[in-house]
């Protein structure tokens, strides 16, 4: 997802503050515009509080998602300590005394919010009530993408303890306990897994699917990865017990010994390979499946990129002088000051504080298209940037890649955010748009016709469709985003009300 990109915020740190920059944005906006720049397009806006007035004193915590089925946004209302509630796209739920965390699923399904009150704390999901517990931790909470499933970590009895689908997992032997960070699905919903460890014996293992995994002194916890259909697990482990040796292993089986593994692994979309690197003294090597090491200078992290259709795989590597250049197919391309920025994806996606509706892209500078025939990356020039599309430099040059980069689903166009100095710009089809003082989301159209921006200009946000800025608002805390159908959808909010509009037949 590409949230709200404003002025002088670091790419690496702007995911991260989506929900806090939305939840100003409402508390400052007033009346949604006359949408008079959709020129002959049908515009239809519909009022989600339904006339309703009561909001409480305050909002403080907000989420928000946008899917190809549209756009949904939840916020808590009302007075810590005597009644708060949380409003989903419009509609009050249940009073209690103090809410927080609010989260959708990816898809946009399924929400959940902590709750804390006399009696102990638990999860409300989709106003169904989970089992209490001492204590819960909103930050650990996910759900699967299509929201039928979900966990977290809790306390029970002063004891760190973790939750799938609302049932208590099997506790741990002794003092082992979950390690602290949000469990993880694979992208189907069919496994989920979690780090344990132990203080006293100084030892971890994973869990997957409730059956506890081989001890090991040390476990990378944000390496925990399944493939795409949950068939496949691998983590990165330690084993000091004949020298300092590193290894991924993969669905229980230990994989080769190294004196360090690195950040960057890749299951094939299909789960059929991977890829990962390693280093022993000073030689670095990629490892491809059970194929030979393969020798490398060395790897750019995160930058290990598996194509949609499993066939081909691209990686930056890293020279010794910090220079760098891409390697697809097994072809190295020229070499530039510098490839990507190292952005983790993480563990946490649907994170209540990571809350987006989008892909991964935007966490590589690496990217296919879907179907798999090109590839684009960003490369450095001294202090600028240019993005390569197949094997050629675009015309645009930026300080940053602000908001990742998409294909259109034909695969014949890419659109990608850029920022020079204090301007924000969209480039699409090698263009450069306007200038704005910040960037939002940015999608093209199922059939690839069209692209749609949010952007804010002044202290308004606009909606700019192929290049054309149609309306301005004064808060859009959702979209503008192309349902598969066809229609765009975006949510925007007022001190009375929240409106969904849909926009059809440019």
């Amino acid at each position: 997802m590409n949230p709200l990109i404003s002025k002088n915020i670091g790419d690496a740190t702007i995911y991260h503050l989506l929900v806090a920059i939305f939840t100003i944005t409402l508390a400052r906006c007033c009346v949604a515009q006359e949408t008079t720049g959709w020129a002959g397009a049908r515009v239809k806006q519909t009022d989600l509080h339904l006339g309703q007035t009561k909001h409480g004193k305050f909002a403080y915590s907000f989420a928000a998602v946008m899917t190809s089925n549209g756009c949904h946004v939840a916020k808590a209302e009302g007075e810590r300590g005597k009644a708060v509630f949380v409003r989903r796209d419009g509609q009050p739920g249940r009073d209690y005394e103090d809410i927080s965390h609010p989260v959708f699923s990816p898809d946009g399904s399924a929400l959940a919010y902590a709750v804390r009150g006399v009696g102990g704390a638990f999860f409300v999901i989709n106003e169904q009530e989970s089992p209490k517990f001492s204590e819960v931790m909103p930050d650990t909470f996910v759900f699967s993408n299509d929201g039928k499933r979900h966990a977290y970590l809790a306390r029970k009895n002063g004891k760190r303890v973790a939750v799938v689908d609302g049932l208590l997992q099997a506790e741990a032997d002794g003092d082992m306990v979950p390690w602290l960070q949000p469990p993880m699905f694979s992208a189907d919903g069919s496994s989920v897994g979690y780090v344990e460890d132990s203080s006293l014996r100084k030892k971890m293992r994973a869990v997957v699917n409730g059956k506890a995994g081989e001890f090991f002194d040390g476990v990378a916890t944000r390496s925990l990865q399944f493939s795409a259909n949950g068939r496949r697990m691998a983590y990165a482990a330690n084993d000091r017990s004949a020298g300092n040796r590193w290894f991924w292993v993969i669905n229980d089986q230990r994989g080769k010994d190294f004196d360090a593994v690195g950040v960057s692994f890749a299951f094939s979309p299909d789960g059929k390979q991977f890829a990962y690197t390693g280093r022993r003294a000073q030689e670095r090597f990629l490892v491809v499946n059970d194929k030979p090491e393969v020798t490398i200078e060395g790897i750019v992290d995160y930058c290990l990129t598996f194509s949609p259709d499993s066939r081909r795989l691209a990686y930056a590597v890293a020279k010794p002088d910090r220079r760098s250049y891409l390697v697809v197919d097994g072809k190295a391309g020229p070499v530039h000051d510098g490839i990507g920025v190292a952005s983790s994806p993480g563990l946490d996606l649907n994170r209540a504080s990571m809350q987006t509706g989008y892909r991964l892209e935007f966490a590589t500078s690496i990217l296919f298209s879907p179907d798999s025939r090109r590839i684009a990356y960003l490369a450095h020039f001294g202090k600028m940037k240019k993005v390569f599309l197949d094997d050629k430099p675009e015309d645009v040059e930026m300080d940053f890649l602000a908001g990742g980069m998409v294909f259109s689903d034909d695969s014949k166009r890419l659109a990608y955010g850029g920022r020079r100095g204090n301007q924000f710009f969209l480039v699409v089809d090698g263009k450069k748009s306007a200038a704005y003082d910040a960037l939002g989301y940015f999608g093209f159209s199922a059939d690839g016709n069209h692209i749609a921006l949010t952007a804010k200009k002044g202290d308004k946000i606009v909606v700019v469709v192929d290049g054309l800025e149609r309306a301005e608002y004064d808060a859009v805390p959702a979209g503008a985003i192309f349902r598969s159908d066809g229609v765009l959808e975006f949510l925007a909010a007022d001190k009375t009300s929240l409106y969904r509009i849909e926009v059809s037949d440019f």
